[in-house]
């Protein structure tokens, strides 16, 4: 996507930018595997 969806007055349109982020390529945030260890954050 190389431009934002607007409206006619220049509001983006979520639900195209939504819709648009689901592919077979997406990660899952949530399963990934955390890279710094609860120790390190503290």
């Amino acid at each position: 996507m190389d431009a934002l969806p607007r409206t006619g007055v220049g509001r983006v349109l979520r639900h195209k930018l939504r819709a648009a982020a689901i592919a077979p390529d997406t990660g899952d945030f949530e399963a990934m595997p955390p890279s710094v260890t609860e120790e390190e954050r503290r």
